[in-house]
Parts: C-alpha cells; sequence; structure tokens
C-alpha cells in the first residue's frame, strides 16, 4: 500500500496509472546513461550509503528501512516474479495472500530481487566488489 503511491507519484505522468515493473525501471534506476543519477533518486537509493559497501547507491529495502524500520525484516518468504508483472497485480496479490492465509502483512517479509538486490553493483560496477555479487 505504500510502494504503488511513492511509485505514482516519483514516475509522474511518464508511467500509466498501472505500470508493469519494466516500465519503472527507467524512473527507478535511471538510463544506461544516466544511471543512479540523482535526478533517478527514488526513495533516496541512489544518494544513500549502502551499509554493505559504504559507497552511495543502494538496494531499496535499504531505503525503506531507514524510512521506517517496519518495512524490512528477515524475509519469510521468496516472490518469483517477472519484469512484466504490473506493480499493482504483485501488491495486490501479496495482500490477497495475507487475507487468504490470515498472516499479519506487518510481519510478512517477502524476498523480492527487485528491492533486496543493489542494482548499482548489477549495473554499474565492471567487476564484482570484494564481498561478491549478488548482494
Amino acid at each position: 500500500e505504500y510502494f504503488l503511491p511513492d511509485v505514482q507519484q516519483f514516475c509522474g505522468s511518464g508511467v500509466g496509472p498501472d505500470p508493469t515493473f519494466r516500465e519503472i525501471e527507467h524512473f527507478v534506476w535511471g538510463t544506461p546513461e544516466k544511471r543512479f543519477h540523482p535526478s533517478r533518486d527514488f526513495l533516496g537509493h541512489a544518494t544513500a550509503v549502502d551499509p554493505q559497501d559504504g559507497r552511495p547507491g543502494t538496494s531499496l529495502v535499504n531505503v525503506l528501512r531507514q524510512r521506517d524500520a517496519r518495512f524490512a525484516g528477515p524475509a519469510t518468504y521468496f516472490l518469483s516474479w517477472t519484469w512484466l508483472y504490473r506493480v499493482s497485480d504483485v501488491v495486490g496479490g501479496l495482500k490477497e495472500l495475507c487475507r487468504q492465509q490470515d498472516w499479519d502483512p506487518s510481519t510478512t517479509y517477502v524476498w523480492m530481487c527487485f528491492f533486496v538486490n543493489n542494482q548499482r553493483v548489477w549495473l554499474l560496477d565492471p567487476e564484482p566488489n570484494p564481498m561478491g555479487r549478488p548482494q
């Protein structure tokens, strides 16, 4: 319920009201010419210092955790997904799963690479960092 409004506000008229993850990719991480550029600082991830390597640019889960510690915790589930899924379908599906299973959404944490992987490492670093890839 928090992520979709942030996406719509950040991307503005550049995406429709029900975007896919592919449609928001360049808004979140920038175009190939401007990856992790301050103008593409969705939630502050492009300028936030990564706790693993101490460099600017971190995962979305790290900035969400900084925004509110309740937004992140040890993963209880893994989500397999594709770039062509609509953000609303993923959010809605997770909400419905929690409802059907009687899970508390505030304590149900899903591992999804879109949020957990530090895309700066994947998109900008030509070589794996000393801690290895992926992060």
